[in-house]
């Protein structure tokens, strides 16, 4: 059967209705369990993928998977089969990639870095507690959801005491760029392996560059075996030594002289992070609404403003400290009012003796909101907006502008734009959304809640 003829498909309880992506083993698909209405990530070994390595690579995902549980880790529902093809029900996880978040917002701000870091760091203590090397730990395979949660995806190379020896002798397995000295040489990867490619994390989220990258295979890979990358501080200023340490150590050539676990280096970070004292801030996760925001968009990340201290007196002086009294702003306001009321009322008698009348038509039209900065060069896409059951109307600025009977509402944007719309459907309760368009991304599938 063509992969192309899935969406719709049941596989045991759950319907199909989008396709997220593909990787070298699998497909993974949106679905809906039929009966609860559970929104899922559907996972399944790409008809490519033949012979019994493959399948038991896929299965060993499952068991190391299934076998854990952790807030920053995406959970397993269960394992199924379609056409003879194994699937892993998994967590639905709505966000965006770390690697979205770093082009979006051109690095990520510090203390969010950090916060991310932390979480990411803990999700990996706990894997090497329980006998687990991740192997694959990027940017890419971490998601964070629009209240700001990290969660860690995709065990497909991780490796147990109970993994069968599936890696070929000589060769290794991984992400080129994340993947440390010892694994290009001998393609032997031990928890350490794992905390180099955490340094090479953290440098990306800090500075939103890898810092090892080349034009050739062969560069790369001697960069990386020399361990040498430039220092985060050279590209973002803002990174401090504390932070440029823990990267530092990381990023060691030999394996002894990094961190020895995850729990050494959560520790150091946690002393960098309480050392800087930074206020709490919240970003938008490119593409979601966050929640808790009343429909809106989370704020962005504003840098905290300095504020000098008054100046004391000097000890003994007995001098008082005399505090400017500030003046009154009301005469000022008052000004400000009288000439916006002399205005008003000119262009309300210019309008009268004209026969014209000062209110604008309104638009109903889809207009981007807070849309991101794009080029001319950039090229209008079609996109689709859907819910997951039955018919929605769509309604944009308070107008209606559709519905997404058949395939869906389609409307067309840019890359980078970023729209407002409410989904109406008879017998549940409104849904507000907020989506940005992606060059990644062609269609938005929505959940509705039902009344009750």
């Amino acid at each position: 059967m063509s992969r192309t003829s899935l969406i719709n498909s049941n596989i045991g309880d759950y319907r199909l209705v989008e396709k997220l992506g593909e990787g070298g083993m699998g497909e993974v698909y949106q679905g809906v369990h039929s009966k609860i209405g559970r929104v899922v990530a559907v996972k399944i070994l790409s008809q490519g993928a033949h012979g019994p390595e493959f399948v038991e690579r896929f299965l060993n995902e499952a068991r190391i998977q299934g076998g854990l549980q952790h807030n920053n880790i995406v959970t397993l529902y269960d394992f199924l089969e379609y056409n003879g093809q194994p699937c892993i029900i998994m967590e639905f996880i709505e966000g965006s990639t770390l690697t979205d978040c770093i082009r979006t917002w051109g690095g990520i701000p510090l203390q969010e870095a950090i916060r991310f870091f932390q979480s990411i760091v803990e999700a990996i203590d706990y894997v090497h507690s329980r006998g687990i090397i991740h192997r694959d730990i990027k940017s890419n395979n971490v998601k964070i959801t629009p209240a700001g949660q990290v969660k860690l995806l995709d065990f497909g190379i991780a490796k147990s005491g109970a993994s069968p020896a599936l890696t070929v002798t000589g060769a290794f397995v991984g992400t080129l760029q994340y993947l440390s000295p010892e694994q290009l040489v001998g393609g032997i990867a031990d928890v350490r392996s794992d905390i180099w490619s955490l340094g090479v994390l953290f440098y990306e989220m800090t500075t939103a560059h890898l810092p090892f990258d080349a034009n050739t295979i062969g560069e790369l890979c001697q960069k990386i075996t020399k361990a040498t990358y430039t220092p985060p501080t050279v590209i973002n200023q803002n990174v401090p030594r504390d932070i440029q340490n823990v990267i530092g150590r990381c990023l060691k050539r030999n394996p002894n002289d990094r961190y020895q676990s995850a729990r050494d280096l959560l520790q150091d970070l946690n002393k960098a992070a309480v050392a800087l004292n930074m206020p709490p801030t919240r970003l938008e996760v490119p593409g979601i609404t966050a929640p808790g925001y009343g429909g809106t968009t989370a704020p962005a990340y504003v840098a905290p403003v300095s504020v000098a201290p008054a100046p004391r007196p000097s000890s003994g002086s007995g001098a008082a400290v005399v505090v400017p009294r500030q003046k009154s702003m009301m005469p000022l306001v008052a000004t400000l009012v009288g000439i916006l009321i002399l205005v008003a009322v000119g262009v309300g008698l210019y309008f009268f003796l004209n026969g014209e009348s000062p209110t604008p038509t309104r638009q109903s039209t889809i207009q981007p909101v807070a849309s991101q900065s794009t080029t001319s060069s950039q090229n209008v896409e079609t996109y689709t907006l859907d819910v997951a059951e039955g018919r929605a109307e769509v309604y944009s600025n308070g107008v209606r502008v559709g519905d997404t009977s058949g395939r869906g509402y389609r409307f067309q944007a840019k890359a980078g734009e970023q729209f407002e719309f409410v989904l109406k459907q008879e017998g549940y309760q409104d849904k507000q959304v907020r989506l940005t368009a992606t060059e990644n991304k062609k269609m938005y599938t929505y959940m509705m809640e039902k009344k009750y």
